[in-house]
């Protein structure tokens, strides 16, 4: 396991942090793994504009042989001030499967949810 942090002062007040976390795991024909991000802004300004706010990733993987599962979230919400005035909630999650037998592959991948008020689903599905 591995976690990381740190903060940074933004150039006219407040601030921004950072962290995250890496763990991973393995054994013969298979492996996983899981990854968190978080990023908060408070009262952090530069050049006119003030951010508050954050936003959390998180990611998973497992392989088992031939086959690879995947599955992401992302949230948060974010509002800015100054110059400029607005906010964004954030709401996604998405999930990948894919398999290689016998040279046949096979995917799907599918994302549903909102990025600031924008639908961003969608679903891909490839074989050959």
């Amino acid at each position: 396991d591995f976690d990381h942090s740190f903060s940074h002062a933004c150039p006219d007040g407040g601030t921004a942090d950072f962290s995250g976390t890496v763990s991973a795991e393995w054994a013969i024909g298979a492996a996983g793994a899981d990854f968190t991000y978080t990023v908060g802004f408070s009262n952090c300004s530069a050049y006119g504009v003030t951010m508050d706010g954050s936003m959390d990733y998180s990611r998973s993987a497992s392989v088992q042989n031939t086959t690879l599962e995947t599955s992401f979230e992302w949230s948060g919400d974010m509002s800015w001030s100054g110059l400029v005035n607005g906010d964004c909630v954030i709401d996604v999650t998405g999930s990948t499967y894919a398999s290689l037998v016998n040279w046949s592959f096979e995917a799907d991948s599918e994302t549903s949810g909102s990025v600031c008020g924008y639908d961003a689903s969608s679903e891909i599905s490839v074989d050959f």
